[in-house]
């Protein structure tokens, strides 16, 4: 999330920014720019042309000195012009970029901000534009009173081709007044744009809380991935003490039960066979399964190591797997030539993203009937990576002394 906002104090002609990001500053931002402007235009009788002339040349002034590297004052970019207009009213103009990019991004910046007013504002009598890393400024009258720290430029004439007699409508205060109330709504409404989202965020980790009583966030590997550790206690209650009736299956290194967290969420727990080769299935599986994220994947929730338990919680997939369809006459059926190739194309995409697409390339070794899941809507989920072998990115082929898998 990125927002911004520039104002300036009462008095005082340089502007303070404000500002959020997700990412680190130092780089040139030019996302859509933040404006305000005047509620009036010019009139008829003023020759358009000709005040855009000497506007342009305020533009050009302003530009340079602002982009001119102060490297003794705490504004390194920053430049406030008057320039004193021969058939029209003064303008007032300034200019400022943020110290940490260069000049020529300085440039570039305050560039595209006169650009953006230029289309889309032409004829307004004042206004500003906006990026994260610039702010240009211009109006009829000083801003926000005192206009200090400014050079004064004489008279700027017009071209000899400019019509005479031409005059700008006598400066309104209204433009200032709307202006400021523009610039504290826009603040405002960033303002509660952060504070929903932090509510939010703060509202989910609660509601995870509270609804997953017993359990905590662990972070697992340098590279930040994070998981729920589970307390052995709500994993028993979850599963009522691991009864035979919330058995689900059994594989080579334990099994698996089916459990209900205190927030109604149905969970599957695979229970590790203690003094078996599970250890190395247990922390394979979640060493792996952290940094996986596809919908033909089943998703690892948490893990539970407590008390010589070794126990894994998955996300529940009501139709069990592939193998309970295959081999059971009564169901059979329900695989229709369809369906099958609903199931096959969901296991060619899920190999395909282990050994292609995500950031680890890896081998599964065990992909059986027993091993792919099947939710609500018959989708496949591949499951069981307790033999999965983790290749290099470049890595082609690799020799082993252990048979893996199911034979």
């Amino acid at each position: 999330m990125d927002s911004f906002i520039w104002g300036n104090d009462y008095g005082e002609t340089v502007s303070c920014l404000v500002r959020s990001s997700n990412h680190s500053f130092g780089n040139i931002e030019l996302s859509q720019p933040i404006t305000s402007t005047s509620l009036n235009h010019f009139g008829q009788s003023v020759n358009l042309t000709l005040f855009m002339q000497q506007w342009e040349s305020t533009v050009n002034m302003t530009l340079k000195a602002a982009t001119k590297a102060n490297t003794s004052s705490v504004h390194k970019y920053y430049s406030a012009v008057h320039a004193k207009f021969t058939e029209f009213a003064d303008v007032y103009m300034m200019m400022q970029c943020t110290p940490d990019i260069t000049s020529q991004d300085c440039k570039q910046c305050l560039g595209d901000s006169v650009k953006y007013f230029r289309e889309q504002f032409r004829g307004k009598t004042g206004g500003m534009a906006s990026f994260p890393s610039c702010l240009f400024r211009w109006d009829l009258y000083a801003f926000q009173g005192a206009f200090v720290n400014i050079t004064r430029v004489s008279a700027i004439r017009p071209s000899q081709a400019q019509e005479k007699g031409s005059s700008i409508p006598e400066k309104k205060g209204i433009s200032m007044h709307t202006r400021t109330i523009t610039i504290i709504v826009v603040f405002i409404f960033i303002n509660l744009l952060v504070f929903i989202g932090i509510c939010k965020a703060k509202a989910r980790r609660r509601k995870l809380i509270n609804g997953l009583n017993g359990c905590s966030v662990e972070y697992s590997g340098s590279d930040g991935h994070f998981m729920l550790r589970f307390d052995l206690s709500m994993i028993l209650t979850a599963t009522a003490d691991f009864s035979p009736e919330n058995k689900l299956g059994q594989g080579g290194f334990g099994t698996v039960y089916k459990g209900i967290l205190l927030n109604g969420k149905e969970i599957a727990v695979k229970r590790l066979t203690r003094g078996s080769e599970g250890g190395i299935e247990f922390r394979n599986e979640v060493s792996l399964l952290t940094r996986l994220q596809h919908k033909n994947l089943v998703k690892l929730l948490g893990f539970c190591n407590e008390a010589d338990e070794e126990i894994l919680v998955y996300e529940y997939v009501p139709n069990s797997s592939l193998d309970r369809f295959i081999f059971d006459e009564e169901k059979r059926p329900l695989l229709t030539w369809e369906v099958r190739f609903k199931i096959i194309e969901g296991i060619a995409r899920a190999l395909v993203y282990l050994h292609e697409d995500s950031q680890l390339k890896i081998i599964h070794r065990d992909v059986k009937a027993s091993n792919i899941l099947l939710d609500e809507e018959m989708n496949p989920k591949v499951a069981d990576f307790g033999t999965a072998r983790l290749f290099d990115t470049d890595e082609t082929r690799a020799e082993t002394k252990r048979i893996a898998g199911t034979r």
